[in-house]
C-alpha cells in the first residue's frame, strides 16, 4: 500500500522517466539472465563431452590391452615387460578360470580375485569401479575381457593414473567432475546430484554418465559481465526512447500550440520590400507569416511551416496572412498616389491551398480587395507546383481575375523547360543559393546567368531573393535582374515600419 501511494503520488514527468528507465531493463535482463544461463551450460556440455571421450579412450586402451595379453596368455614374463614398459601405473591380470595366474607386476602368480569379481557382478559389466581393500577412497577403474576357452583379463588402473588421464578434474570454470559407472560414482569424496548450472552427459560407448557441476565464481562472473552489460545497453536503449518521446512529444505538442496559435491569433505577417536595382525604390513587398509562441517565443518558420503542412493547417495560414495582410494594408492611402503604379504584394501559397476551387475564387476576392489599395496581389508557388496540367490551368483563371504569378526558388525543383514555356507567370525569383555564388568560383554561377537569360526570353521580370551584398547586387544590375530582395536592402519589418517607410500617412481616424 505505501509503494502504491508513493507511485500515485510521483508527478506524470516522473513516472514517464521511470517506464522508459525500467521498461528496457525488465526487458533486457530476463534476455541477458538466459544467455549467461546458455552460455554457462553449453560450456559444461562442451566440457563434458571432453571428459567422455578421455574415459572412453581409457576404457578402449585397456580393453585391446586385454586383449593382447589373452592371445599371448602363454608367456607371462613377455606379458609382464611390455605391460611394465607401457603402463607403469596400472596392473593387468590374466585370469584362467577366474583365478589369477599372471600380473604385470608381479609376474606368476596364483591367487583368488573372488573380490573383484563379486563386485564385477555386483555392476553386472565388464565395466565397473573397484574399492581396493573395500575403501571407497581407494576406488578405481577395473575393465575386464574374457575368451571363450575360459582365459581373461583384467585391467586394475591407478586411481592417480586414472585422474590424469582424465586431466585436471577441477579449475576456474568447474567445481568437481563426478564418473558413475552402475551404483558407483569417482571420485568417491565428489557429489553426484543434478543443479542449476550442472550438466550430466552418456557415454554412447560404455554403460557410464559424467556429471560436471559449474564453478560457483565463474557463474558469479559470468552472471556479473551480464549484468553490467544488460545496464548498460538498457540505459542506451532508454536513452533512445527517452529522445524519440521528447521528439515526439515537442512535435506534437508544437503541432498542438500551432492549431491554438492560429485559433489566438499568435500568427502575425511581416514584410520584407522588394527594391528597383537601378534606384532601390520599393515596387513590392512579399507578406511573410511568423509565429511568436507563447513560450518559445519566435518559432522559425522552416519549423512551423512544414509542420503545418503535414497537420492540414497550411490553408488556415494562408487565409490568416491574406487576411491580416489586407488590414495592415488598409491603414496605407495609396489614393493619393494613384498616378504610381500598383505595388507588387507576394504571397506564398501551398499546392493544396489551389486545389479548392472556393480558395481561387477567395484568391480573386482578395485581389479586387487588394487592388483598390494600390497593390497587386501575386500568389507566389515553386516551380515543382506547376508541374501537371492542373496546377497550369489553375495559374491561367488566377491571371485571367488580374492575380500576378511568381514562380519561386527556381532552379531548385526539377521543372524542364518545356513545363516553363507551356506556364503563364509574370515573376521569376531566383533561389538564394544562386545568389551566393556571385564572386565565388562555383557550379552556381553559370547556372545564375543561364536563369537570368531565361527569363528575359521568357518576358516574366525577374527577382532576386536573399541578396546580403553590395557586390550581388551590382553584379545583377549588370545583368539586368530588375527587382533585388533581402537583407541588403530590409529585414523583414512590420506594418508600422512599412507605413514609415513608403512615408505615406496613415488613414485618418
Amino acid at each position: 500500500m505505501v509503494s502504491q501511494s508513493l507511485f500515485a503520488s510521483l508527478g506524470t514527468g516522473t513516472k514517464s522517466l521511470l517506464a522508459f528507465l525500467l521498461i528496457p531493463l525488465v526487458i533486457v535482463m530476463p534476455a541477458s539472465l538466459y544467455i549467461t544461463y546458455d552460455s554457462v551450460t553449453h560450456n559444461l556440455q562442451s566440457k563434458a563431452q571432453t571428459y567422455l571421450n578421455r574415459m572412453d579412450d581409457v576404457i578402449t586402451q585397456l580393453h585391446e590391452e586385454n586383449q593382447q595379453a589373452i592371445e599371448n596368455n602363454d608367456d607371462c614374463m613377455t606379458i609382464r615387460e611390455s605391460m611394465l614398459d607401457a603402463s607403469p601405473l596400472r596392473e593387468l591380470i590374466l585370469l584362467s578360470d577366474d583365478m589369477a595366474v599372471c600380473s604385470s607386476k608381479r609376474g606368476m602368480v596364483i591367487s583368488n580375485i573372488s573380490p573383484i569379481l563379486d563386485q564385477q557382478a555386483q555392476a553386472q559389466s565388464s565395466i565397473f569401479f573397484y574399492d581396493n581393500n573395500d575403501d571407497p577412497h581407494q576406488r578405481t577403474l577395473v575393465v575386464m575381457d574374457h575368451s571363450p576357452k575360459g582365459t581373461g583379463a583384467l585391467a586394475v588402473v591407478d586411481k592417480n593414473y586414472l585422474i590424469d588421464r582424465l586431466g585436471p578434474i577441477a579449475s576456474d570454470q568447474v567445481s568437481y567432475v563426478t564418473f558413475k559407472l552402475g551404483d558407483k560414482t569417482f571420485p568417491k569424496e565428489n557429489p553426484y546430484h543434478e543443479a542449476t548450472f550442472s550438466q550430466l552427459e552418456h557415454s554412447e560407448r560404455y554403460n557410464y554418465s559424467v556429471l560436471l557441476n559449474a564453478n560457483s565464481n565463474y557463474v558469479f562472473r559470468r552472471a556479473s559481465y551480464a549484468a553490467f552489460f544488460c545496464i548498460l545497453v538498457s540505459l542506451m536503449i532508454s536513452f533512445a526512447l527517452l529522445i524519440a518521446n521528447h521528439r515526439y512529444h515537442q512535435r506534437h505538442s508544437l503541432a498542438y500550440d500551432l492549431r491554438k496559435g492560429i485559433q489566438r491569433r499568435e500568427l502575425f505577417v511581416m514584410y520584407q520590400p522588394i527594391v528597383n536595382s537601378d534606384n532601390n525604390e520599393i515596387e513590392g513587398i512579399e507578406a511573410l507569416v511568423r509565429w511568436k509562441h507563447p513560450d518559445m517565443n519566435l518559432v522559425r518558420p522552416d519549423i512551423f511551416v512544414p509542420l503545418a503542412e503535414q497537420q492540414n493547417l497550411v490553408n488556415k495560414i494562408t487565409d490568416l496572412v491574406l487576411e491580416e495582410s489586407l488590414q495592415n494594408l488598409k491603414q496605407i492611402d495609396r489614393t493619393a498616389l494613384s498616378a504610381q503604379p500598383a505595388l507588387h504584394l507576394g504571397v506564398n501559397v501551398a499546392p493544396q491551398y489551389l486545389h479548392h476551387p472556393n480558395n481561387i475564387d477567395k484568391l480573386v476576392e482578395y485581389a479586387n480587395a487588394f487592388e483598390t489599395l494600390g497593390f497587386t496581389l501575386t500568389v507566389e508557388i515553386t516551380e515543382r507546383q506547376v508541374l501537371d496540367h492542373t496546377g497550369r490551368e489553375t495559374l491561367k483563371v488566377l491571371r485571367n481575375h488580374g492575380v500576378a504569378i511568381a514562380i519561386d526558388d527556381f532552379g531548385t525543383g526539377h521543372t524542364s523547360l518545356s513545363v516553363i514555356q507551356q506556364t503563364q507567370f509574370d515573376y521569376l525569383k531566383i533561389d538564394k543559393c544562386f545568389i551566393d555564388s556571385i564572386g565565388l568560383d562555383t557550379v552556381n554561377t553559370p547556372v545564375l546567368n543561364t536563369i537570368v537569360d531565361l527569363g528575359h526570353r521568357l518576358g516574366v521580370k525577374i527577382i532576386a531573393e536573399g541578396v546580403e551584398q553590395n557586390l550581388q547586387a551590382e553584379y545583377l544590375k549588370q545583368v539586368n535582374v530588375p527587382l533585388l530582395q533581402g537583407y541588403l536592402f530590409s529585414h523583414p519589418i512590420d506594418i508600422s515600419t512599412l507605413k514609415h517607410l513608403l512615408s505615406v500617412e496613415p488613414n485618418p481616424a
